[in-house]
């Protein structure tokens, strides 16, 4: 079964809710292969041009990874002392 738009981005949604109950890790991303996403190395390396503008939608990370890395913006606050930039949800496929 394959799900569209709308459905992935409630499944989004709720994982983030159950995300957001949960303490004890430096960073979280809702997703079928997130791992790159989640490694402060990954982070610091990586994704800084897409970091600093909080161009990262539904990453989460805990208070004390947010301050190792350069200064981002747009992250908010995210349950059990951790900040994130909002999740977007699912954008639907373009098939023209």
């Amino acid at each position: 079964m394959d799900l569209d738009a709308v459905q992935l981005g409630t499944l989004g949604r709720g994982l983030y809710r159950m995300l957001s109950l949960v303490d004890g890790y430096l960073a979280a991303k809702v997703g079928w292969d997130p791992e790159g996403f989640v490694g402060l190395a990954e982070l610091r390396l990586d994704w800084t041009d897409e970091l600093a503008p909080g161009e990262l939608p539904g990453l989460v990370l805990s208070t004390s990874a947010r301050q190792q890395l350069p200064p981002p913006t747009g992250f908010q606050p995210f349950g059990n002392d951790c900040e994130w930039i909002p999740y977007r949800g699912e954008q639907a496929a373009n098939h023209s």
